[in-house]
């Protein structure tokens, strides 16, 4: 990984981090400004770093490469955890990932492992697809009103490029 920063409280002036943005409405009047610096240091190491969508897609891909990580360490990273009462938590959350089964039109049913973060005026999405051979990252450096809005492009482009395949 070539442009991941770990904790990152504001935009560092490089290509590699970008300034995050909070959008409101005051007054009836929409309004789009600067977010302001915020240590993310307390949610290392499950979380708080900075990276670009490439960078993503470059972590995704070592998940699907078995000379880095073991079929039995990837099945163990995708895994869902079971809470005290024996029962897989609601999320299928593994760790660090997030086990989902999709059914995306023309494409099928998509397994995947994903993580995605919403934190201080930006949102990511990352989802590896080991059936598929393919890993898409999206990042914006703005929240929009619903998440799952933002998350949903994963089908978009999950179908324009099976459909190249």
């Amino acid at each position: 990984m070539h442009s991941t920063i770990v904790a990152p409280n504001s935009s560092d002036g490089s290509d590699n981090i970008t300034t995050s943005y909070l959008n409101r409405v005051v007054n009836g009047q929409h309004q789009i400004t600067p977010w302001r610096a915020v240590d993310l240091s307390h949610r290392l190491p499950g979380g708080g770093f900075s990276a670009t969508s490439s960078d993503l897609v470059r972590m995704g891909l070592v998940h699907l490469n078995n000379d880095y990580l073991s079929e039995q360490v990837r099945r163990e990273f995708s895994k869902p955890q079971r809470l005290d009462s024996g029962e897989v938590y609601e999320q299928n959350y593994a760790l660090g990932w997030r086990y989902r089964e999709w059914q995306v039109d023309g494409v099928g049913l998509a397994r995947n492992i994903n993580h995605w973060g919403v934190s201080c005026g930006a949102q990511r999405f990352v989802a590896v697809f080991p059936e598929l051979d393919m890993v898409i990252a999206i990042n914006a450096n703005i929240k929009t009103a619903s998440y799952a809005d933002f998350a949903m492009l994963y089908q978009d482009i999950l179908q324009a490029f099976t459909e190249q395949q």
